[in-house]
């Protein structure tokens, strides 16, 4: 499963969509280490 968040105005998250979702998202199991990697 892939998942691309887009908040170009800044007016729902202030910083990276990684760095918000990407603890939630590993933790669910849908985030891997090598995938987070590839995507900074």
């Amino acid at each position: 499963m892939e998942a691309a968040f887009f908040d170009l105005d800044k007016t729902v998250i202030a910083r990276a969509s990684l760095a918000a979702y990407g603890p939630a998202l590993h933790k669910a199991g849908y985030l891997s280490a090598p995938m987070a990697l590839r995507a900074a």
